[in-house]
């Protein structure tokens, strides 16, 4: 399975959304549209952002109790949700934690529910992330989200340990934060769904979300698969290390000879 490169699009109104999706979608995947962001979102912003944009598309509408910025009540979120799926939206994303995801796996139709768990705090010992995802995969949605926030290089090995586990069973799983930046890179070489990349440094969604310039051009997302080798500095204050910049380039180069 080929690890898809989604961009989140977010923006105050649908007229901004549409135009920072259609430059998105020239290096995108899939693109996510964040209509949470949107300012007084009605139904008529999700129909012109599907029609505008003609690459597969995610909709999300997260609420504030996951660190989103919708305000209203969780009825009429699953209603716009379920109206985005009627629309026609590839995917659909609905929280692990919220109250009304059976709803979406029941009424999706042709649209793939996504069902997301946030871990804003930490990463959880592996057991508990495999069980997590055990319990997930029960509820019928056509694909997991684990997400959690690294506070050490350690917690990204925790999360391809469950990528491993999980192979071939539709899981998206990284880490945010500073420390979580080698899982959004490497989580292709353990065969999750998706990664996300921001279109730019002030369009990023989630905390620790690498610019897609840095994905495709620095870190060349795009050639990483099961067999690619690893090169790694670890070390206080790794993170203002250069050498990404030096190293890579020299591997591309020796990789086209």
């Amino acid at each position: 399975m080929e690890t898809k490169l989604a961009i989140p699009v977010v923006a105050s109104n649908i007229d901004d959304a549409i135009e920072k999706g259609e430059i998105a979608a020239q290096h995108a995947d899939i693109l996510e549209f964040r209509a949470d962001y949107i300012n007084q979102l009605n139904l008529n912003d999700i129909d012109k952002f599907y029609q505008g944009i003609d690459i597969p598309l995610i909709f999300t509408c997260r609420p504030q109790f996951e660190k989103g910025y919708f305000s209203g009540s969780e009825e009429e979120r699953k209603n716009i949700i379920l109206y985005a799926a009627k629309v026609g939206y590839e995917f659909v994303d609905v929280e692990y934690k919220s109250k009304i995801y059976d709803s979406f796996i029941e009424q999706s139709g042709n649209s793939k529910v996504i069902l997301s768990y946030h871990n804003f705090d930490k990463t959880q010992d592996y057991d508990r992330l495999y069980n997590l995802a055990t319990d997930m995969s029960k509820t019928g949605a056509d694909i997991l989200k684990i997400i959690s926030t690294a506070k050490s290089l350690n917690d990204n090995f925790k999360i391809f340990h469950l990528l491993q586990a999980f192979e071939g069973k539709n899981l998206i799983a990284f880490c945010m934060g500073i420390y979580g930046h080698i899982s959004r890179v490497l989580c292709k070489k353990y065969g999750s769904f998706i990664s996300f990349a921001a279109l730019n440094k002030n369009s990023q969604s989630a905390d620790g979300q690498i610019t897609v310039g840095e994905m495709l051009d620095t870190y060349h997302f795009r050639k990483i698969d099961q067999d690619t080798k690893i090169l790694g500095v670890a070390g206080q204050f790794a993170e203002n290390s250069k050498s990404k910049y030096m190293h890579n380039p020299v591997f591309q180069e020796v990789d086209e000879n």
